[in-house]
């Protein structure tokens, strides 16, 4: 298993994982009253829930959404997993969820030891200190989004960060990313969809990509290569014609989720992300280097973890 996080409603089966960690961090470690911790925000939040490479929820967060402007809150990560660099990956999670939701100003109240962690990511206090619970806090503040890009859709130049809602966003975003695409791309898949991979411009992307210079430009993950071959289209036999610049992979079977996602690396700066690969609802992003880092980690590890399967031999039959 690798490290993941997950969004959840408050009335999903996970809750009791996110009530055992703020249980155990607020309540019973920082002493905050039962009556503080519970409260009405938790049924319309979003949450959070970050899961240990060992597959143990180990942080939590929720996000409170308010129009363009949301709040941050009871963010926690168990004792034995601090120091970690968790806490900071699971704000950068929530940070890039606000953003393809296009929240434009992001405010918390932050403990004051853990203030350092938020301003390193771009939050500025509001205000003085107070006490909340008896524990000193500071309110901090994040503005997300300024002024439009001037180089809208452009690889490596466009920082904005484009909210995905239908099909049609996935399908477009997709084409203009691998169309710009020089180097690598990385990609996790269900079963790399016909109506979003069989268009000809990303054929012909992807077989300059395999004939490059740089080798295996080409990484894929992908959970149900059966399912490849049971579909009609140009780029199938183009996988395995072009082994040797294209690595394909299939995770084993103790990986396998529900909510498998899909996502998109393009030449470690372009990112494309749907949480779910059924479900068009994600974001994308033109130049954003720290999220492309992480997710390359991501995907590093998952591919490492994953076998070359029989079937993908049969792609070029």
């Amino acid at each position: 298993m690798i490290a993941h996080t997950r969004i959840l409603r408050w009335d999903a089966p996970e809750q009791a994982h996110l009530k055992a960690i703020r249980q155990r961090v607020f309540i019973e470690e920082q002493g905050v009253p039962e009556a503080l911790e519970w409260d009405a925000d938790d049924t319309h939040a979003l949450h959070f829930l970050y899961y240990h490479a060992d597959n143990t929820p180990a942080a939590c967060a929720r996000l409170i959404e308010d129009g363009k402007q949301a709040r941050i809150g009871r963010m926690a990560v168990l004792p034995e997993y601090r120091n970690r660099g968790i806490a900071r990956s699971l704000l950068r999670y929530v940070l890039a969820y606000a953003r393809s939701e296009q929240i434009e100003r992001i405010t918390l109240s932050a403990q004051r030891y853990i203030t350092h962690l938020y301003a390193s990511e771009g939050f500025e206090p509001v205000g003085a200190p107070y006490d909340e619970a008896g524990i000193p806090h500071q309110k901090m503040r994040l503005v997300l989004r300024d002024t439009p890009s001037s180089t809208p859709l452009k690889l490596g130049e466009d920082p904005e960060s484009h909210k995905i809602q239908h099909w049609d966003d996935v399908a477009s975003h997709l084409v203009r990313l691998i169309e710009q695409c020089q180097y690598q791309l990385l990609l996790v898949t269900d079963h790399l969809p016909a109506q979003l991979f069989d268009s000809p411009v990303i054929v012909n992307q992807i077989k300059a990509l395999a004939r490059g210079r740089h080798q295996p430009a080409v990484r894929m993950v992908i959970r149900n290569p059966a399912r490849c071959m049971q579909q009609s289209g140009s780029i199938y036999p183009l996988l395995g014609r072009l082994s040797s610049g294209i690595e394909l992979r299939q995770p084993p079977p103790e990986l396998d989720e529900t909510d498998w996602p899909q996502y998109a690396i393009i030449d470690d700066v372009g990112v494309l992300y749907q949480h779910r690969h059924e479900v068009p609802e994600g974001f994308v992003y033109y130049r954003n280097p720290a999220r492309a880092r992480n997710l390359t980690e991501r995907f590093d590890a998952l591919f490492n973890r994953s076998h070359t399967s029989p079937e993908f031999r049969q792609l070029s039959l």
